[in-house]
């Protein structure tokens, strides 16, 4: 008999396939039990960014908004932060560059 955590992981297995073989995902494992596990992955999005030609001091400032979006304040809901950082990942993170007051998006 298959109990409710075997089907949700075979689910799991067919969604993985699906991103990987149909939308060319890498897949990085499953990361539940890992060391230092967190919701920003500052070293992969750090790569990413800077192959996209971000520079490094707008590279920080964004992972450090990210963060801030994504930790729960005293009366914040998981929701409400969830909602922060899809805001700033779907219309970007608006970052100074150095003492400049000109906002510019990063990514």
């Amino acid at each position: 008999m298959i109990k409710v955590g075997q089907l949700e992981r075979l689910t799991q297995n067919r969604v993985i396939k699906l991103f990987q073989n149909h939308l060319v995902y890498t897949y990085l494992g499953n990361w539940k039990d890992r060391e230092n596990n967190r919701n920003i992955e500052a070293e992969y999005l750090t790569q990413w960014l800077t192959g996209r030609g971000v520079e490094e001091t707008l590279i920080n400032k964004t992972i450090r908004e990210l963060d801030k979006a994504a930790a729960l304040a005293e009366n914040q809901n998981l929701y409400d932060a969830n909602k922060a950082v899809y805001r700033l990942l779907r219309y970007g993170v608006k970052v100074k560059r150095g003492r400049v007051n000109k906002l510019k998006p990063c990514g």
